[in-house]
């Protein structure tokens, strides 16, 4: 009886042996791939790392300054968590970056932040509007592009206590629409102004909910430092001004917030971090709102995170990929 379970095991075995999994591990005398390198042993780890598609949770402590209406300090501990992806095609120089079902919790203040779905797109174009040429010393020319591109927003949820009250604010949703002031070589690093408008519910817990319609202008950029992508820093500036037809009320609301992320090391080649993000948020609605400045500083552990494309040398020249010399982004000749 114990003949054939042997013979499913070594069989078993064989097929392991040759299954495409073993035989795309490169051999300890090979090259390592992009993104890796090889001990002293000759085992492959993952020293390049693409904080710009990865899944993320984290847990950090969040010290409040609430200016108003209580004047006070209190610390909280918070979770998060969050998707963002990102795809560059160097063809047509563009770059679509996807964030989808982010959440930051505050436990002690039942503190909600969370976000669906948001698809913006960053584009550098290949001809300038206009170029303006300078004759103090040697001529000079500087290009002008004008780098617009749309984007859509799908449920951002925001909810906290104002006046002893909880408060709940659902964006439905809202299009934007961005221009890149700045940008790098694989539109990676950016700075960008950004106009949207959209539509979305207030309410107090226990009351009827208020449609609402909102403008809103902002700031964003972010920058990943060094070549392997263990730091990041961005900033996300935005101000609102909301209007609820039926009740002709208006409100307002500003949010600044400046995060930095520095990777310090890896389990099974999956990045932790350590992460800081100092923030301001601003809410004046009829009869009560709140301006708190805070802090949060915890640690990050990010999944199914890739090695980071190299920059591309040739921004503007569409590179020619056969698998020969694809690496630097210039055509082959």
């Amino acid at each position: 009886m114990r003949k054939p379970f042997a013979f499913v095991a070594a069989l078993a075995a064989v097929l392991a042996g040759y299954s495409p999994a073993a035989k795309s591990q490169p051999l300890p005398d090979q090259p390592a791939p992009f993104g890796f390198k090889r001990d002293a042993r000759g085992r492959l780890l993952q020293t390049h790392f693409d904080l710009r598609r990865r899944y993320m949770t984290g847990v950090h402590w969040a010290g409040t300054y609430e200016a108003e209406p209580d004047d006070g300090f209190a610390s909280s501990t918070a979770i998060e968590f969050g998707g963002q992806y990102e795809l560059y095609r160097e063809r047509k120089s563009r770059r679509s970056r996807f964030r989808y079902l982010e959440g930051r919790l505050e436990l002690q203040d039942l503190e909600i932040d969370a976000l669906l779905f948001e698809y913006a797109r960053g584009r550098r174009a290949r001809d300038p509007v206009l170029w303006i040429t300078t004759f103090i010393g040697e001529p000079r020319r500087y290009d002008l592009t004008l780098d617009l591109s749309p984007g859509v927003m799908l449920g951002r949820l925001w909810t906290g206590p104002i006046n002893d009250e909880q408060l709940f604010a659902l964006d439905i949703g809202h299009v934007h629409l961005d221009w890149e002031i700045v940008h790098g070589p694989n539109l990676e690093d950016y700075f960008a102004l950004r106009v949207a408008t959209g539509v979305g519910l207030r309410f107090f817990a226990g009351e009827t909910a208020e449609a609402y319609l909102y403008p809103e202008v902002g700031a964003r950029s972010s920058w990943l430092i060094g070549e392997r992508g263990l730091m990041q820093w961005s900033v996300d500036a935005r101000l609102r001004l909301a209007h609820e037809p039926r009740t002709s009320v208006t409100w307002y609301e500003a949010r600044v917030a400046s995060p930095f992320e520095r990777v310090v090391l890896a389990i099974s080649d999956q990045p932790v971090s350590i992460y800081a993000q100092p923030s301001l948020h601003y809410l004046d609605l009829p009869g009560g709102g709140r301006v708190d400045l805070r802090v949060d500083a915890g640690v990050r552990l990010s999944l199914f995170v890739p090695p980071r494309d190299p920059e591309d040398q040739c921004p503007d020249e569409a590179e020619d990929i056969d698998y020969d010399r694809d690496e630097d982004g210039c055509p082959d000749y």
